[in-house]
C-alpha cells in the first residue's frame, strides 16, 4: 500500500491530507508529484526575505537565480531575469492549432513584518490541541485558529516560530515548478503555450495608497497597469476610477490635436469644488 498525500502548502499551517490508495502506476506517479511539490516548497534554498528587502538585497537576487536556474534545469532554456527582478520562461505548445496562452505566475516576496530567511519548516501529524512552534515559545492554538479542528489526522507543515513559513507565495512557486516539471516530462500532454513568471513584489496597492496620501485625488494612472483608485467604499472608489479614466481619455484626445495648456491652480480648485459639491450631487 502507498500513502498518498493530497497537499496544499498555502496556509498557516499548510497541510497534506493523507489516505490509503492502491499501488498502480498512476497512483505512484501522483504520489511522487505531490511529494515533489512539498519538497520544493520546504527546501531551504527558497529562503524568502521580507517584501521591503526584495528585490534589492543579495538574498533576493540569489532567490531569483535559484528560480531561473531551476527552470533551466527543467528544460526551459529561455528562462531569464530582467533588470526589475522578474523571472520568466515559456513552455512551447504541444499542439499545432491556435489555443489560448496560459500564464502561471506567483510572487517571490513575503510579509515585511517578519523575516522569511532560513526557513526550516517542521512537518507533523496533527492529533488535536495546540501546535508548539519549535522552541520559540509561540504556538498555533485552536481558539485562535478554529480551522485547525478540521485537520485532525492530517500532516501539517508549519514555521518553527522564528521565521515566516512563506507559503504565501512559496506554495504557488512550488506548484508552478511541479507543473512545469510535469509538462516538460510529458510532451504527449496536449496544451498551448504556457508562460511562467515570478514577480518580485505584489504590493502595488501599498504604493498606490502612499502615492495618493495627502492628495485630494482618489485615483491615478499607473504605466503598464491602468487605473488604481481608493475610497471609503467600492462606490466611491469606482466613481473616482471612472472620473480618472474619463479625464485621461480627454487629455489623450486633446494632445492628439496639438499642444495642451494647463489651467491655473485657481481654476482647477474652482472646478474641483464644483465637481465635488454641485455637479451631479443631490
Amino acid at each position: 500500500m502507498l500513502r498518498r498525500r493530497r497537499c496544499s502548502i498555502g496556509g498557516a499551517p499548510a497541510r497534506c491530507d493523507e489516505h490509503h490508495e492502491g499501488t498502480d502506476d498512476s497512483d505512484a506517479g501522483e504520489v511522487e508529484q505531490l511529494r515533489d511539490r512539498i519538497d520544493r516548497g520546504c527546501r531551504p534554498a527558497l529562503g524568502f526575505e521580507r517584501r521591503d528587502e526584495l528585490p534589492k538585497n543579495a538574498s533576493g537576487k540569489i532567490l531569483k537565480r535559484v528560480l531561473r536556474d531551476e527552470l533551466e534545469e527543467l528544460g526551459l532554456a529561455n528562462a531569464a531575469i530582467d533588470e526589475h527582478g522578474y523571472v520568466t520562461a515559456t513552455i512551447p505548445a504541444t499542439v499545432e492549432k491556435e489555443v489560448p496562452v496560459v500564464a502561471f505566475f506567483a510572487h517571490a516576496d513575503t510579509a515585511r513584518e517578519v523575516t522569511g530567511a532560513g526557513v526550516e519548516p517542521p512537518r507533523l501529524r496533527y492529533e488535536g490541541g495546540e501546535i508548539a512552534l519549535g522552541d520559540s515559545g509561540r504556538a498555533i492554538r485552536p481558539e485562535e485558529s478554529p480551522e485547525l479542528a478540521k485537520h485532525t489526522g492530517h500532516e501539517l507543515i508549519t514555521t518553527d516560530g522564528t521565521t515566516l513559513l512563506g507559503a504565501d507565495d512559496k506554495a504557488g512557486i512550488a506548484e508552478i515548478m511541479a507543473a512545469v516539471a510535469y509538462l516538460v516530462a510529458q510532451p504527449e500532454v496536449p496544451h498551448g503555450t504556457v508562460k511562467v513568471a515570478f514577480n518580485p513584489d505584489e504590493e502595488i496597492g501599498r504604493g498606490v495608497v502612499e502615492t495618493l496620501a495627502g492628495s485630494r485625488s482618489r485615483a491615478g494612472l499607473m504605466r503598464a497597469h491602468g487605473v488604481f483608485a481608493i475610497g471609503t467604499g467600492p462606490r466611491e472608489a469606482l466613481k473616482a476610477a471612472v472620473m480618472c479614466e474619463d479625464a485621461a481619455w480627454t487629455v489623450h484626445l486633446a494632445r492628439a490635436l496639438g499642444p495642451v495648456e494647463s489651467f491655473e491652480q485657481e481654476t482647477i480648485d474652482a472646478l474641483h469644488h464644483r465637481y465635488q459639491n454641485v455637479y451631479g450631487q443631490r
